[in-house]
């Protein structure tokens, strides 16, 4: 019998479970931005919103502003045509309806007065002067015999109710002196009167498709000369 015994063998500790690393602790990104950029939105939503009062104000004054088309004269005989009153073009209205209130009586002040606006001698001679209204045309009137003339925009004095294909029914009476009336009435409305002189005047007839006619009137009220195109 073995005497000395080996001793046993002293117990192992169990082995040391793996430790979980303790957390770290999370870094959050503080929001700075948010409450600025909404501010800032809310801003921007204000001002455009402000912006389109002010401009759904403006239109609005103007729309009430607006002077009313006057769409017919004496001379035109239309609703959607002839010459206009509107003082906004001048003083006496568009350069049609000036022309009827200047005689052979006229002066360079006078028609200033008449029209508001400056006359300014004329290009090609000293003694013509010109008015030049808000919508392009023009009054020339000549100092050294009386003769006043309009240069004239077709497209602002298109009719509807004139009818050019009318002249052909009396063309045959132009040529033997038919009256500026009998022709009116063939054409469908009176023109404008775009020309006088002491020799006579110049009617002027504008159809919806911006075709017209011209006619020369001596002063006893005969045409003695017609031409156009339509």
């Amino acid at each position: 019998m073995d005497q000395n015994p080996t001793p046993a063998a002293a117990p192992q500790a169990p082995a040391a479970e793996p430790v979980a690393p303790a957390p770290q602790p999370q870094t959050v990104a503080p929001v700075t931005g948010g409450n600025k950029q909404n501010k800032t939105a809310l801003i921007a939503i204000i001002a455009f919103v402000a912006v389109a009062v002010v401009v759904g104000v403006v239109v609005a004054i103007l729309m009430l502003n607006k002077p009313a088309s006057n769409g017919g004269s004496d001379n035109g005989g239309n609703t959607n045509g002839g010459s206009s009153a509107d003082t906004s073009i001048s003083k006496c209205g568009d350069a049609f309806k000036c022309l009827e209130k200047i005689d052979e009586d006229a002066t360079i002040s006078s028609i200033n007065e008449l029209t508001g606006i400056e006359g300014k001698v004329s290009n090609y001679s000293d003694t013509v002067y010109v008015w030049e209204f808000s919508n392009g045309e023009t009054i020339e009137f000549s100092t050294s015999y009386f003769r006043a003339t309009i240069d004239y925009d077709t497209d602002l004095h298109k009719n509807s109710s004139i009818n050019l294909d009318g002249y052909n029914s009396v063309k045959d009476q132009v040529r033997s002196g038919i009256t500026v009336d009998a022709l009116a009435e063939a054409l469908g409305g009176k023109g404008l009167l775009y020309e006088k002189s002491n020799s006579g005047s110049g009617y002027l007839w504008v159809d919806a498709d911006g075709g017209y006619l011209r006619a020369s009137v001596s002063s006893k009220g005969n045409v003695t000369f017609v031409s156009g195109w339509f």
